[in-house]
């Protein structure tokens, strides 16, 4: 993931909305031994969805949600996913996520996977991974 793949949305006064988006390798990638780390649980959903266009960031301010820059963004994603010849979008989200899923389910992704949380030091309401996936 590299700034160099990302989309910035500025109206004028700053960036409102983000989109970073890359290829997935088309061979699972090792995952290292020994105790879960945080990546982990990604690592292996990626692992699912070899050879896809893959969403690593889609975000806005709160203030500028609700005004179809999420709908856009994706769209640029998928635009990138045909020049590419990646037969699908994927994407990883926590399930407690909902207006994220909401977005997502709204653009025919649909849940291929799931893997718990790794917690350590660092903490969010959801318990699970999930991984989205849209076919072209």
């Amino acid at each position: 993931m590299s700034y160099r793949n990302a989309v910035v949305v500025d109206d004028g006064d700053g960036p409102i909305a983000a989109l970073i988006s890359h290829p997935l390798p088309a061979e699972p990638q090792p995952i290292p031994a020994g105790p879960p780390g945080l990546t982990n649980p990604w690592q292996e959903l990626r692992n699912d969805a070899c050879g896809a266009w893959h969403i690593g960031v889609l975000a806005a301010y709160p203030a500028h949600r609700g005004r179809g820059l999420g709908t856009a963004l994706v769209g640029i994603a998928d635009a990138l996913r045909a020049a590419h010849g990646a037969p699908r979008l994927s994407l990883l989200v926590a399930d407690a996520n909902t207006r994220g899923r909401h977005l997502y389910e709204r653009l025919d992704f649909r849940e291929r996977a799931r893997r718990p949380m790794t917690q350590g030091a660092w903490t969010n309401p959801g318990k699970d991974w999930l991984l989205l996936v849209r076919d072209a």
